[in-house]
This record gives structure tokens, sequence and C-alpha cells, in this order.
């Protein structure tokens, strides 16, 4: 789903510091994926998916586990 191309790149140009996807490449449904060259082990999950995951953390009162739309600063 990651567009390798497009994403900003560390120096080396080996890992990815900001990713951009390839909207036609996103799976449809609730999917998490992660990219072995994405910097510090950065999580993706689909609008489907982080709606199931934030009904989980609400209803079993969980803490710590925050979400980011991806290539956007936080």
């Amino acid at each position: 789903c990651i567009d390798f191309e497009h994403s900003e790149k560390s120096g080396t140009g080996l890992s990815i510091i900001k990713a951009e996807f390839s909207q036609d490449a996103i799976p449809q449904g609730a999917q998490i994926f992660k990219d072995p060259l994405t910097v510090g082990g950065r999580i993706y999950l689909t609008q489907e998916a982080k709606a199931i995951f934030e009904g989980l953390i609400a209803e079993n009162d969980l803490t710590g586990l925050r979400f980011f739309e991806a290539g956007k600063k936080f």
C-alpha cells in the first residue's frame, strides 16, 4: 500500500520516514498492516479497523494507544 517512490525517506533512502499511500492499493474492510521499511515500527489500520479498535479500547477502559492519520505530523 505504501508508495515508496513518493514517500519521504531517510538519508540513506532505505527507510521510510513519512509514508505516502497508493489509494487504490489500500485493502478494503478492517485491515491492519505494517511496512518493514517504515522507521519506528508503525502499524497502519484502515478506517474500519480503527473504528473496531476504538470500540474495544472504550469498552475495556484501556489507555496508552493513540491513532494518527498517516502522513500527518503529530
